[in-house]
């Protein structure tokens, strides 16, 4: 449980000052989890995944987040600081793959946007629009990418 907790510090430290993420790791290194309770400190996480993600486990994690039954450019109305989870990137067909790299160009009002995958997809539109890389590892988390823009 410690380690999770420091994966969790780690991520929530790094999408402090990175707004477009992508975290990747094996199944069962906290990917999910830890992306949920950073993001919950620092916005209000609306989590999308093409796979079922058991709401209990989600509640259990997250409370309170909102689960999108679709990828979307707007964030829901009246959401503070909303922050998009994709969770199996990996996964996601072609139109939504697309769908991703189109709102990572464009993030419109969604204020962070965080990529969950287990392997590093194969898409030359992708990488140019994340600023930041975290791997998962058993017992800790690793940034291994980082592209910090100037802010005026």
């Amino acid at each position: 449980m410690l380690a999770f907790a420091v994966k969790e510090e780690i991520l929530r430290n790094v999408l402090k000052s990175h707004q477009r993420g992508l975290v990747l790791g094996f199944a069962g290194t906290g990917k999910t989890a830890c992306t949920l309770r950073a993001l919950i400190s620092l916005g209000s996480p609306c989590y999308f995944s093409p796979l079922p993600f058991p709401a209990d486990d989600l509640k259990k994690h997250a409370p309170g987040v909102m689960v999108l039954s679709a990828l979307t450019r707007t964030p829901p109305a009246g959401i503070p600081s909303p922050a998009l989870i994709v969770d199996g990137l990996n996964k996601l067909s072609q139109e939504q793959l697309q769908e991703v790299i189109d709102i990572l160009k464009d993030p419109g009002s969604w204020q962070k946007v965080v990529l969950i995958s287990q392997v590093l997809i194969d898409s030359k539109e992708l990488m140019p629009n994340i600023d930041v890389v975290v791997k998962m590892k058993e017992k800790t988390a690793e940034m291994m990418y980082s592209k910090l823009l100037e802010t005026n």
